[in-house]
């Protein structure tokens, strides 16, 4: 029987989900990445202690918890795109004039439909990329896995993604788009297509898996199966999602630049060259996408949405003034930040549940819970605003 650990009620809430979340406490057990969904610290053997005593877990089901969290990146999903996914569900809604009643459960498929997709894409990414990893000296999640591990990972990923679609089956649009995702991304990695290597058509698939098709499955979703989507709020959004898509894409191969190069991987960015990549950037892809941004806020009809996309660029510049930060389009710096990008984690969802909230007064408890299961997308900024009023104090 483990020895006995006193601790508060809410404590040992926090305490048990940190036990599968907190990186540094991952990297103890050998893991270097996982997701930390809360701001609680504690030694590793009291978790594994706390989590037999009050949960009933071995500590065995956390380390193997952990792992599958890392294996399947949760962290870069959850955090930085669930977040903008859920921004368009709730602009759909909002489109569409539904009550919270009606769309409720429409956002709970949302996040259900886009875990096995997005577990199943990094697990293929890896199992796939091993070779080109080793030769180019980065980390594989899946190095040294035995065989029968990963194609357990597949396995699951594809029930998963079969039991999920079992939910939206009355929708064969849904169900399509759902398919073409899956699709899209084993064709970018697996031979002989691995389009990954095949330049443009590597960040088309990519931006089609990673962005495009989800916002449109995630529209089709809240719309339901017999009310039909409006073209124009379709086509603007489509356009955003897959320049952001591209965009993206472009931006991660960038930041692999010089291992891709080493290990002989030909991405798009590699064959453009990166003043081709930056100047393609700046010239059509961020001003398709800002285009087609306004183009869905102005289709939608909510006026404090441009307020609060003028309060993020504000906040932007501030960053820029007082921290000596770099906004950039596509090609990563020391101290950068993409354009944009925080606004879609954060801002851009908050908006549109505040719209909902307006209509429906049910509504408000989406903006509590967006804080609550995304704190990334705002505990960075909450720091960078304390540092900022450190910096105008000290100058003052």
């Amino acid at each position: 029987m483990p020895p006995q650990v006193e601790v508060k009620p809410l404590l040992c809430v926090a305490i048990g989900a940190q036990a599968i979340c907190r990186r540094s406490r991952a990297e103890a057990i050998g893991f270097s990445k996982v997701p930390l969904l809360l701001p609680v610290d504690v030694d590793q053997l009291e978790l594994n202690l706390l989590m037999s005593r009050l949960f009933f877990v071995d500590s065995r089901v956390v380390r193997t918890t952990a792992w599958i969290l890392d294996v399947t990146r949760a962290n870069d999903w959850w955090q930085y795109k669930l977040p903008t996914l859920l921004g368009v569900a709730y602009l759909t809604a909002f489109a569409m004039g539904d009550t919270f009643a009606e769309y409720g459960p429409a956002f709970l498929k949302v996040i259900l439909l886009l875990i096995p997709v997005a577990s199943y894409v990094c697990v293929i990414n890896d199992l796939t990329d091993e070779a080109q990893d080793r030769a180019a000296g980065k980390r594989n999640r899946l190095a040294g896995v035995p065989v029968w591990l990963k194609l357990a990972l597949l396995i699951g990923c594809l029930l998963a993604g079969i039991a999920v679609a079992w939910l939206v089956s009355d929708h064969r649009i849904v169900v399509g788009l759902y398919a073409l995702n899956w699709l899209a991304f084993t064709l970018y990695s697996v031979a002989p297509f691995r389009l990954k290597v095949r330049g443009f058509w590597g960040i088309l698939a990519d931006a089609s898996g990673g962005q495009l098709l989800p916002s449109l499955w995630t529209m089709a979703i809240v719309a339901g199966p017999t009310q039909p989507l409006p073209w124009p709020l379709v086509a603007a959004v489509g356009g955003w999602a897959f320049a952001l898509g591209l965009r993206s894409i472009l931006f991660h191969q960038m930041s692999d630049f010089e291992a891709d190069q080493h290990s002989g991987v030909k991405t798009c960015a590699i064959q453009l060259g990166g003043k081709g990549v930056v100047r393609w950037t700046k010239w059509v892809l961020f001003p398709l996408e800002v285009a087609c941004l306004f183009a869905t806020l102005w289709r939608v009809g909510y006026a404090p949405a441009v307020v609060l996309l003028g309060i993020d660029l504000v906040l932007q510049w501030l960053l820029v003034r007082y921290l000596q930060f770099e906004i950039v389009l596509v090609a990563p710096k020391p101290r950068c930040r993409p354009a944009l990008m925080k606004y879609y984690q954060l801002l851009f969802p908050l908006t549109f549940a505040l719209a909902l909230a307006g209509n429906s007064p049910a509504a408000w408890i989406l903006i509590p819970l967006q804080l609550m299961l995304f704190p990334e997308a705002w505990r960075r900024g909450w720091q960078h605003l304390r540092s900022m009023r450190h910096v105008i104090i000290t100058a003052g």
